[in-house]
C-alpha cells in the first residue's frame, strides 16, 4: 500500500494476477539522477494487493503496508517461501536495469528490510507477522528469510545490498536472525555477498556520548557470529 500517497507497486487484476506499476517510481528516480543524486533503496513493505488472506491491513507513512509477505513454510528456499515478495523485487530491478541500464543501477546501493525485528508483534512496528508465527516462536526464521529473499534478487541481478538496519538490542538480536540466514541452502553465499549490515542510531539526546554508543554497537564487528563485512549506520538523528 502506498507510503507518502505513492502509487501502488503491484496490484491484482481481474483474473487475480498481479500487475505491477513502477512509472512513477522510474520517474522519480529520473528527477533524482538529472539532480545529481544517487538512490538508496530500502527494500520495505508490500503493497497492498499482496497482504496475506485473513490479515489486517497496517500501514506506515513512509512505507506503505508494513505486514509480512505471505509465507509458506513448506518451502526451504527463501525464494520460494516468500515468492510474491521475491518476484515483486525481481521484476523491480528488471524495470530498473531496462530503463538506467544495469551499469549505472550498479552503483546504486539497495537494503533489505528496514528495523524488522519485532517479536512482540507490535502493530506499530516497521514489520508485522502474523500472530501464528509469533506463538510459533518463528519470529528470527520469518525475518531472516524476508532478508535473504532480498538479498537473493540481487545476487541475481549483480546488485550491491546490506542489511537493511536493526534498531533495539542490536547485539543480542543480530546474531539470531544471522544464525538463522546461516541455515538456508545458499546462507553462507548471502553473507559472503552482502556489501555489509547495517544498525541506527537515533532520537539521540545532546546530552549522551555519541562515540561510546557508536563504539559499543560496533561490538558486532568482533562478534565470530557475525558476517566478516562492513558495519553501516543507515540512519541517524538527533532528539532535541
Amino acid at each position: 500500500c502506498s507510503g507518502a500517497d505513492f502509487q501502488e507497486m503491484a496490484v491484482r487484476d481481474a483474473d487475480g494476477r498481479f500487475r505491477y506499476q513502477f512509472e512513477e517510481t522510474i520517474q522519480l528516480i529520473d528527477e533524482l539522477l538529472r539532480s545529481g543524486l544517487k538512490p538508496h533503496f530500502a527494500l520495505t513493505g508490500i503493497p497492498k494487493a499482496m497482504v496475506p488472506d485473513g490479515e489486517a491491513v497496517i500501514t506506515h507513512p513512509a512505507y506503505g503496508c508494513v505486514n509480512a509477505p505471505a509465507l509458506d513454510w513448506s518451502k526451504s528456499e527463501p525464494k520460494e517461501r516468500v515468492r510474491d515478495w521475491w518476484q515483486l523485487q525481481d521484476v523491480f530491478m528488471r524495470a530498473l536495469i531496462a530503463h538506467f541500464g544495469k551499469d549505472e543501477v550498479q552503483t546504486w546501493e539497495f537494503a533489505t528490510w528496514t528495523e524488522p525485528l519485532n517479536p512482540e508483534g507490535k502493530k506499530n512496528a516497521h514489520l508485522v507477522l502474523p500472530e501464528s508465527v509469533i506463538k510459533a516462536r518463528r519470529h528470527d526464521e520469518a525475518v531472516a528469510t524476508i532478508i535473504a529473499a532480498s538479498i537473493d534478487v540481487a545476487m541475481v541481478h549483480n546488485l550491491p545490498i546490506h542489511i537493511g538496519n536493526f534498531a533495539g538490542p542490536v547485539e543480542q538480536a543480530y546474531p539470531k536472525v544471522i544464525h538463522e540466514i546461516r541455515r538456508f541452502p545458499k546462507g553462507e553465499a548471502y553473507l559472503k555477498y552482502i556489501s555489509g549490515y547495517a544498525i541506527s542510531r537515533y532520537r539521540v539526546k545532546p546530552e549522551q556520548d555519541i562515540g561510546s554508543m557508536v563504539d559499543n554497537a560496533f561490538g558486532l564487528l568482533k562478534n565470530p557470529a557475525m558476517p566478516d563485512k562492513p558495519l553501516f549506520i543507515d540512519e541517524f538523528g538527533e532528539l532535541t
